[in-house]
C-alpha cells in the first residue's frame, strides 16, 4: 500500500498510455475499425429510414397538415427522416430552427440526394428556418398546375418551395438530384 502512494505523475501517465493502447487495439481489431489517416472512407451501405411511415405517423401527431408523399419511385432509397417540434422538449434531437417541421430524404439511383420538408409557416419563414437565412427566389416551375418557386439551397443544391393556399403548410424540396426527380417528388405531394 505504501508503494502506491509514492506513484508520481509519470507513473500515472505510463499507466494511462498502456490502458489507451489496449483500448485502441480492441477498437481496431475487435470492432473492425480502420485507421488510415488521409485516406478516403470506404463506401458502405446507405442508411435506411422509414420515410413514408414517418410522414404517416407525423400526419396523425403534428399540429399542422402533413401530406404523405405518394408514388415515390421504388428505386429511391429512403435514407433519412426527422421531426422537429419546438413545442415538445426533445433534448436537441433533430431540432432545426424554431418551426415545427417533418423532413424525409431519399438517395436516387444516380446517387443523388433529394429531400422533402413540410413545415408550419410561410415560405419565407421555412427558408429561414431550414437555411438560417432568407433566400431570393430565382424562378418558378409549374408541376401539374401547381407553382413551385425556385431558389438556392445549401452548397450547390437547388430548392423548390411552395405554400398551401391555407397558409398552414409549406413544402420544401432540396437536393442535388436532377430536375425530373424534383418534379416527381413535387407530384408526390400535390393534390
Amino acid at each position: 500500500m505504501a508503494g502506491r502512494r509514492s506513484m508520481g505523475t509519470r507513473d500515472m501517465a505510463i499507466t494511462m498510455a498502456v490502458v489507451l493502447l489496449v483500448v485502441g487495439l480492441i477498437a481496431l481489431y475487435g470492432s473492425q475499425v480502420s485507421f488510415t489517416p488521409g485516406a478516403r472512407p470506404a463506401p458502405g451501405p446507405t442508411p435506411t429510414a422509414d420515410v413514408i411511415g414517418g410522414f404517416e405517423h407525423a400526419k396523425a401527431t403534428m399540429s399542422f397538415p402533413i401530406t404523405v408523399p405518394r408514388d415515390v419511385p421504388a428505386a429511391w432509397h429512403p435514407n433519412s427522416f426527422s421531426v422537429s417540434d419546438p413545442a415538445v422538449a426533445n433534448d436537441g434531437v433533430a431540432q432545426v430552427g424554431s418551426l415545427a417541421a417533418v423532413r424525409g430524404g431519399w438517395v436516387t439511383p444516380g446517387q443523388h440526394f433529394i429531400g422533402l420538408t413540410e413545415a408550419a409557416g410561410d415560405a419565407d419563414q421555412v427558408l429561414r428556418n431550414e437555411f438560417g437565412a432568407a433566400r431570393t427566389l430565382t424562378g418558378a416551375v409549374d408541376v401539374g398546375g401547381v407553382v413551385w418557386h425556385v431558389t438556392t439551397g445549401v452548397r450547390s443544391e437547388v430548392a423548390w418551395v411552395r405554400s398551401e393556399s391555407s397558409g398552414m403548410t409549406t413544402y420544401l424540396i432540396t437536393g442535388d438530384a436532377p430536375e425530373q426527380d424534383f418534379r416527381t417528388l413535387a407530384m408526390a405531394v400535390s393534390g
